[in-house]
């Protein structure tokens, strides 16, 4: 009865959980005066889209990666990592000012919220494109599993791009979100 129950075991798909990986780039601001903090925010932002400064940014890259068993007439997915790095670039304030720190206060979290925001559209995205992947039945010829896994990654991935492009025109880029330093100066 043992030895059944571990041939079985074996014989079972494995699937591993979602291999996270986030790390954060913070960028030094240096401002002590109040009325110079959007200038010196700007000059210190290594982000630019079509020549307009932003204040935060994250950038991400969603992988698989699947072992299959192709011995028998049939292929199926045996192990399967599917690996999100995601990477915020984000400010951080150096400063002796009070009034800057308390501005900078009422603002920051509005903008780190609204990246975190967006971190966990593509961690969601990546959990359907791992449930996805483990949902591959077994078929005649691997080439074909490893098509449509091409095709189902290709799919998530245009969807996430979708609605990340969805809630920056919904959003304003964050500035609905408060996520705009302007918007905290009056």
């Amino acid at each position: 009865m043992r030895l059944i129950l571990v041939v079985m075991f074996l014989s079972l798909p494995a699937y591993g959980k979602l291999d996270l990986r986030q790390s954060t780039q913070n960028y030094p601001v240096y401002a002590d005066v109040l009325g110079e903090l959007l200038n010196t925010l700007d000059a210190a932002s290594p982000v630019k889209r079509d020549g307009k400064v932003e204040h935060g940014h994250i950038q991400h890259q969603i992988g698989w990666e699947f072992l299959f068993n192709g011995r028998t007439r049939q292929c199926q997915v045996n192990k399967l990592t599917t690996t999100v790095e995601i990477e915020y670039t984000l400010p951080r304030l150096d400063s002796y000012s009070e009034a800057v720190k308390q501005l900078w206060s009422r603002w920051y979290p509005h903008l780190a919220e609204y990246q975190r925001k967006q971190g966990l559209m593509i961690i969601a995205a990546a959990e359907r494109l791992d449930q996805q992947l483990a949902a591959l039945p077994q078929v005649g010829n691997c080439r074909i599993l490893k098509k449509q896994a091409q095709r189902i990654g290709e799919q998530v991935q245009g969807e996430l791009s979708l609605a990340l492009q969805q809630l920056q025109q919904e959003t304003e880029f964050g500035r609905t979100e408060k996520a705009w330093l302007v918007d905290h100066l009056n």
